[in-house]
């Protein structure tokens, strides 16, 4: 648009544009080409702008005194308001009121918004003093609240720099309370991706109950945003899932015991892919086997079905090889489960020598 209709485009459009495009520079040259000579109240906003280009250029000291140019200019214009109305007042006797300055928290409160956005970029930027920068942005966040209580987006923006600062307690229930005000997709969106994050850290601890419960609260609250594509959470659902099913399992097998359970492998080479739970399978015995003199072959019914697991790729590690255990002609197991979707697991039925 700039090159194609510079007659028509003014400072604000370009400058917006520039900064639209990523061309911090030239649009930190148009915001102050349009600062008015005057202590106009209009370059409060301008110094905000002037504050977001030096911010996306990491030039973090000159954006806040940017930002508290533009607190000054508000309170410059409203304390000329103010003796303005005592100068009526004074001429008006009958007229009975006090001063009232509408916008001046609503603006003050935009500007220590910005304020606490910048100091959480500079936390990003400088990781050894993080903790400080933090700190000043929850400050800043606080204020902004303190003067706009009612703005959504108040709330919002604190809860994105606790999540920042790894605090998903604190930072769920900002967005909790910022959704209780205005439903906004954006505030939604941040809700759930800070709810997969905190998700994936549980799964890393083994949380996994806890895990699902907050990859169903993301999806849930995504759901409600027309055309949401939900398969990434959904999957993120699923896999915790399997890992709190595989979690149990595994619980489960140790309480039977290593050595009362084994692992069916080869079923491949058999045409079996599944078995039912706690169907009775025999296992005998092939001393002559070309292959392994220690195999145990696994038959149901009368259908050879695998052999028993005898090296360590092929055998779950909470169960035993064949070679581990002396396993009588005869002897049955009992199918448990599919481990991991991975491993057959059956228990034996009856007295096993090691």
């Amino acid at each position: 648009a700039i090159e194609r209709y510079p007659m028509y485009c003014s400072k604000s459009v370009k400058a917006d544009a520039y900064f639209g495009a990523g061309m911090y520079d030239d649009a930190l040259e148009c915001y102050r080409k349009r600062l008015s000579k005057s202590d106009s109240i209009d370059n409060y906003s301008i110094y905000c702008d002037i504050g977001k280009c030096l911010d996306a250029l990491c030039r973090f000291d000159e954006a806040m005194d940017a930002y508290n140019e533009a607190i000054a200019i508000i309170s410059r214009y409203y304390e000329r308001r103010r003796v303005r109305y005592e100068e009526y007042k004074r001429r008006n006797s009958r007229f009975v009121g006090d001063y009232l300055d509408e916008n001046r928290d609503i603006w003050t409160s935009e500007v220590y918004r910005k304020m606490a956005l910048t100091c959480m970029h500079r936390a990003r930027h400088f990781i050894d003093d993080s903790d400080k920068h933090y700190s000043d942005a929850i400050r800043y966040a606080g204020n902004a609240i303190k003067l706009d209580y009612a703005n959504a987006n108040g709330w919002n923006i604190k809860a994105i720099i606790l999540e920042d600062m790894g605090k998903f307690e604190d930072s769920k229930r900002f967005y909790d309370i910022s959704l209780e005000m205005e439903r906004d997709d954006t505030v939604i969106e941040n809700k759930a991706g800070m709810l997969k994050r905190w998700c994936n850290l549980l799964r890393m601890n083994v949380d996994l109950d806890k895990a699902l419960k907050l990859i169903c609260e993301a999806i849930e609250e995504l759901s409600t945003i027309p055309g949401r594509d939900l398969s990434e959470y959904e999957e993120i659902k699923r896999c915790v899932e399997n890992q709190i099913k595989c979690e149990r399992q595994n619980d489960f097998l140790k309480s039977i015991g290593r050595k009362n359970l084994i692992t069916i492998a080869g079923t491949q080479f058999y045409g079996v892919s599944e078995f039912e739970r706690g169907v009775m399978l025999r296992l005998l015995r092939e001393p002559d086997n070309a292959h392994d003199s220690d195999a145990v072959a696994v038959y149901l019914g009368g259908e050879k079905v695998g052999y028993v697991a005898n090296s360590q790729k092929t055998a779950c590690e909470l169960t035993s090889k064949a070679s581990d255990l002396d396993i009588p002609d005869g002897a049955f197991a009992e199918y448990l489960l599919n481990y991991y979707e991975s491993y057959h697991i059956a228990r034996i039925i009856g007295e096993v020598k090691k």
